[in-house]
Formats: C-alpha cells, sequence, structure tokens
C-alpha cells in the first residue's frame, strides 16, 4: 500500500507572458474543468507560497457605454452552480484617493429567476383512466 492519497485530478500551469510572478492555468478534478491562477509571494517570515484562485468568471470593459453611469465592465459568473450577472464601476476612494472597483451581482438575463420560475404543469388526466 501507497502512504500516498488517492488522485482526485491533476492540471498545469504556464507562466503569464510579462507577468514575473503569476501562472495560469487548468485543473480538472474528476469530470470538472476549472480554470486556475497561482500567484507568487512571500509570507511575512519570508516562506515564498503560491496563491491558488479558482475563476468563477470574468468581466469584460465595456467599449460604449449607453448611459454615463453605467457600468465600465461587465460578465458572467458561476456562484454556487448558478449563473449571475455581474457589473463593476472603477472609482476613487474619496478619504484616500485610492482607486478599487465596484461590483454589483444580479440575477442572469438570459435565465428566468428560480423565484418567478412556474412550477411544471401535471400532465392531463384521461378521464377514460379512472375506474370508476
Amino acid at each position: 500500500m501507497s502512504d500516498y492519497p488517492k488522485d482526485i485530478g491533476s492540471g498545469v500551469l504556464f507562466p503569464v507572458e510579462g507577468r514575473e510572478n503569476e501562472y495560469q492555468g487548468n485543473i480538472e478534478i474528476g469530470e470538472n474543468k476549472h480554470r486556475i491562477s497561482a500567484v507568487k509571494t512571500t509570507t511575512r517570515k519570508g516562506q515564498t507560497l503560491y496563491s491558488l484562485q479558482v475563476e468563477i468568471g470574468a468581466l469584460f470593459v465595456v467599449e460604449e457605454k449607453r448611459n454615463p453611469n453605467g457600468p465600465d465592465m461587465t460578465g458572467k459568473l458561476e456562484v454556487e452552480g448558478d449563473l449571475v450577472r455581474a457589473a463593476a464601476w472603477h472609482k476613487k476612494a474619496k478619504n484616500s484617493g485610492n482607486d478599487f472597483i465596484s461590483l454589483n451581482i444580479s440575477e442572469s438575463r438570459d435565465q428566468p429567476p428560480k423565484s418567478e420560475s412556474a412550477p411544471a404543469s401535471p400532465a392531463p388526466v384521461n378521464d377514460s383512466d379512472i375506474p370508476f
């Protein structure tokens, strides 16, 4: 018997061009394939580590905004198995002046909201099948 646990997945990460300490790739766990990133960093004690992050979606820059208050970026995310819509705005903190991104997550426009989905209609009953 081996002292090692059974493998449940594998993947490959490649260096990101132009980013010295970042790697991206895919990992497969069972039948599920995930996009993954690793960022090389150092702990306070000087130990090197690679922080792993699983990608849940992407934001795309809005090239031509229809409304000046509209989002700067939009995209879709998968959260707990549900597809949701993400909108994001570039902002600046009032006190510090630091840049940040503000996110808003909402139900996807591509699928009906769960709360509004009607239950399936029962199959029609054929009166001739009733024995009385």
